[in-house]
């Protein structure tokens, strides 16, 4: 074999296995981000609201970057400082769409604009210290796209309301997007002859759409235990009173939680989410007497527990 085409086929297999580890941990950030999205109640924590749009910009930047090696025939020394820059993704599309040909819907595009904000307010950030870019991205986002369902979210208060729908819209841009990418890849990695390599993209996009899919399952099954914990408050709510639970409940003195967050509390609860402010209270308030803190924690244990009598519980049940 002439050294030339020997060294061009050494080339082509480091290529291979290089661009199909770049795809695999591409696939993974998308997924990640995606499980982080699910799991916010709101927008109000900035470090929550950072780890899922970060989590999708490199992973979308690394499937486009890869795709970008394969349409442009990018060598490997000049692959190695590529994959190395940080670039944003609205603009790595528009060198996709000038060699593809590719065309994205107003809303795709919109989508790869919020994480190219996010990836120049992540810079912005490091040089202003700035505490809440994160937040304003996303819900500038939601105001733009999404006025049919939301109108004019000032804050996390104002988007807790539409969780649901907001998770929906960002995970259907997400998901059609980078699929969309990998099918375009195998493409492009058929033109190039890297038959291995396409069958091998093949093989990520697959186990990716069953991720999303078993994802998807998952986030049905929240909805579910979401309207299980509602449905639960609403039944205590009208039967707890003529109850022997409801007569154990009253001799326990409530802590002073404010009356005004509840929907706040109950909107955590059923995202499986306990408020930092609760948590507070209770920390602070059994961290002060021990001989208090025991007799509560048993009475207050109580009503946690299977099989228990509450007839048989007179000798406990005092206020504390």
């Amino acid at each position: 074999m002439p050294e030339r085409e020997q060294k061009t086929e050494e080339w082509s297999g480091r290529m291979n296995w290089k661009m199909v580890h770049e795809l695999e941990i591409a696939v993974d950030f998308l997924y990640t981000g995606m499980g982080k999205l699910h799991q916010l109640g709101d927008f109000h924590k900035e470090s929550e609201d950072y780890a899922f749009l970060y989590h999708l910009t490199v992973g979308m930047e690394r499937i486009q970057k890869v795709l970008i090696i394969l349409a442009e025939n990018i060598n490997e020394e000049e692959s190695r400082l590529f994959l190395k820059q940080k670039e944003e993704p609205i603009e790595l599309h528009k060198r996709i769409k000038e060699q593809t040909g590719t065309a994205f819907s107003k809303e795709q595009e919109c989508y790869l604009n919020l994480l190219s904000h996010f990836y120049q307010g992540e810079i912005a950030e490091k040089q202003s210290m700035s505490s809440d870019f994160s937040k304003q991205t996303i819900i500038t986002y939601i105001n733009g796209q999404m006025t049919d369902v939301c109108t004019n979210i000032q804050g996390f208060l104002d988007s807790t309301n539409h969780m649901e729908e907001i998770r929906k819209e960002l995970e259907e841009m997400n998901n059609s997007i980078s699929i969309q990418y990998l099918l375009l890849i195998e493409k492009a990695a058929y033109q190039r002859k890297w038959y291995t390599f396409k069958q091998r993209c093949s093989i990520v996009r697959e186990k990716y759409r069953n991720l999303l899919e078993k994802n998807q399952s998952v986030q049905d099954r929240r909805i579910l235990e979401r309207r299980a914990v509602l449905e639960l408050i609403i039944y205590l709510f009208h039967h707890l009173d003529n109850s022997v639970y409801a007569d154990y409940l009253k001799r326990i003195t409530p802590l002073p939680f404010h009356k005004d967050l509840i929907q706040e509390y109950i909107a955590d609860l059923c995202n499986l989410i306990i408020s930092d402010a609760v948590l507070e209270e209770i920390e602070n308030r059994y961290g002060i007497d021990r001989e208090w803190s025991e007799k509560r924690s048993r009475m207050v244990d109580f009503l946690g527990e299977k099989g228990i009598v509450f007839e048989m519980e007179e000798e406990i049940a005092v206020s504390y």
